[in-house]
């Protein structure tokens, strides 16, 4: 009497099947994994950046307003990003050599400061994988 069953090909052809799903399976995990990942560099990109205009600022308060910086850098603690600062005007009441300081005729934004603001990460750290840029033009009061 014959024994009923799988054969040695309905097997085979099973076990491709659920290798070719599960394989799948496996690149849509990938995929996913590696997008909440950029997603989570790209929020803390945008966090250092809001922090950087903070430093920036309060770098500002103590310079004297005649003689301006025009670049700052700042580096991340833990070496992930890197904020370039460029100072592009400088709004005061009085006209003086140097090309950044704008003169202006209300008092309301006697000392306001128009800052571009580049942040980037640093690839040459192993907890970064992706080039990310995030660049943002603002009028603060220092």
């Amino acid at each position: 009497m014959k024994k009923r069953g799988f054969g040695i090909i309905q097997v085979i052809f099973i076990m491709v099947i659920v290798s070719a799903l599960i394989a799948i399976v496996m690149k849509y995990a990938t995929i996913s994994v590696k997008q909440t990942k950029n997603t989570l560099l790209k929020e803390q990109a945008e966090l250092f950046l809001r922090s950087s205009i903070e430093l920036a600022i309060l770098g500002l308060q103590g310079m004297d307003k005649n003689t301006p910086l025009e670049k700052i850098k700042i580096i991340s603690n833990d070496d992930k990003f890197i904020a370039n600062i460029n100072i592009k005007k400088y709004f005061l009441f009085e006209k003086n050599s140097t090309n950044l300081i704008q003169e202006i005729k209300s008092e309301e934004l006697s000392g306001m400061v128009l800052m571009e603001i580049e942040v980037i990460s640093n690839t040459s750290n192993p907890k970064v994988d992706e080039q990310i840029r995030i660049v943002k033009k603002t009028l603060q009061r220092p």
